[in-house]
């Protein structure tokens, strides 16, 4: 139940991230998954 509740979610953000992935420079998601791993630990 879990694992289809993480899919679930992922989906989207795979959807969004390949759009602005077009947009942005490649840099800035890579410093923002950065951050947000830092928090997590």
């Amino acid at each position: 139940m879990i694992l289809v509740g993480l899919l679930a979610g992922s989906i989207p953000g795979f959807a969004i991230g390949s759009r602005i992935t077009g947009i942005i420079p490649d840099w800035v998601p890579r410093v923002a998954l950065s951050l947000v791993l830092c928090y997590a630990v």
